[in-house]
C-alpha cells in the first residue's frame, strides 16, 4: 500500500491512502514538526493528545479524560471519542491498533526490548480484556521505524533475542541486524490478528533523512503515531 500526506489541526503526517477507517483518525508525523509543536496543535485545538513515560516495557495501559500522562507505559489503549493517544519514537516501532466493531484504539511503542518482551502481544490481550475485542477482527498498522538494512545490534543484543526471533536476524559480513517489523508482525499474528489485517507503512527512519527523526543518527527529536475515535473529518 502506498502511503499519503495528510494534515490534522495543522500537522503534517502520512497515513496509508488505500486504507479506509471511517470514525478513526490516525497518522505517523514526520519531521516538518516537533512533539512539542504537535502537543500544543492538540491542545489549541481543544483536543487532547495521551502521551506517557516510555520505558521499553511491556506494559499497556488504558487511559481516560482523567489519566496522568506522567504515568509509564508503552501502549495506550482508550475507547473515549475525542481522546487521542500517541505513542514518540525514533527508529522504534510503532504500532496502530483498531478495533471497528467495538470502536477502541491502541498505540503501541516497540524497540527490540518491548518486542522481546512481547508489547504487541499485550496490547491486543489488553484489548480482548478491557473492551471484548476480538483478536481476528483488529486492524495492525506498522508505521516507519529503523529497516533490516540499518539495525545493526551487538552480539549481547543478537544473544537475547535468537531464541524468540531467529528468523528476525539476519548476519552480514559478520555483522548482525535485527528486523523489527518482521518479529513484531509475527507476534502480532501469534496474539490472533489475521495477516490479512496487518498494513504496513514500510519507510526506513535511518535511510530517509528528510521526513523522520532517528535516534541513530544522533538526533533528539521525535516522531509521533498518533491514534484517535474521531467523527468529524479535519484532514
Amino acid at each position: 500500500m502506498k502511503y499519503k500526506r495528510g494534515n490534522f489541526l495543522g500537522i503534517p503526517f502520512i497515513y496509508l491512502e488505500e486504507l479506509n477507517l471511517n470514525g478513526f483518525i490516525y497518522g505517523f508525523t514526520t519531521r516538518e514538526i516537533s512533539k512539542e509543536e504537535v502537543l500544543k496543535k492538540f491542545a489549541d485545538s481543544g483536543l487532547i493528545l495521551f502521551t506517557t513515560n516510555q520505558i521499553h516495557s511491556s506494559k499497556v495501559i488504558k487511559v481516560d479524560r482523567r489519566s496522568v500522562s506522567e504515568e509509564t507505559a508503552d501502549g495506550l489503549l482508550t475507547n473515549e471519542e475525542g481522546l487521542f493517544i500517541g505513542v514518540k519514537t525514533a527508529d522504534c516501532l510503532p504500532i496502530i491498533l483498531i478495533d471497528r466493531d467495538n470502536r477502541a484504539v491502541g498505540a503501541i511503542h516497540a524497540g527490540w526490548r518491548g518486542t522481546f518482551k512481547g508489547v504487541a502481544m499485550e496490547g491486543i490481550k489488553r484489548m480482548e480484556e478491557i473492551f471484548g475485542s476480538n483478536p481476528h477482527d483488529l486492524i495492525a498498522i506498522l508505521g516507519p521505524s529503523i529497516s533490516v538494512c540499518c539495525y545493526e545490534i551487538g552480539e549481547d543484543v543478537k544473544e537475547v533475542l535468537e531464541n524468540s526471533f531467529l528468523e528476525s536476524i539476519l548476519e552480514r559480513e559478520r555483522k548482525f541486524y535485527f528486523d523489527l517489523r518482521k518479529a513484531n508482525k509475527v507476534l502480532l499474528q501469534k496474539g490472533g490478528i489475521k495477516e490479512r489485517n496487518i498494513y504496513e507503512i514500510s519507510l526506513c527512519t535511518m535511510c530517509n533523512r528528510e521526513l523522520f527523526f532517528s535516534h541513530r543518527r544522533g538526533e533528539k527529536g521525535r516522531n509521533i503515531a498518533f491514534v484517535g475515535i474521531y467523527k468529524e473529518n479535519r484532514l
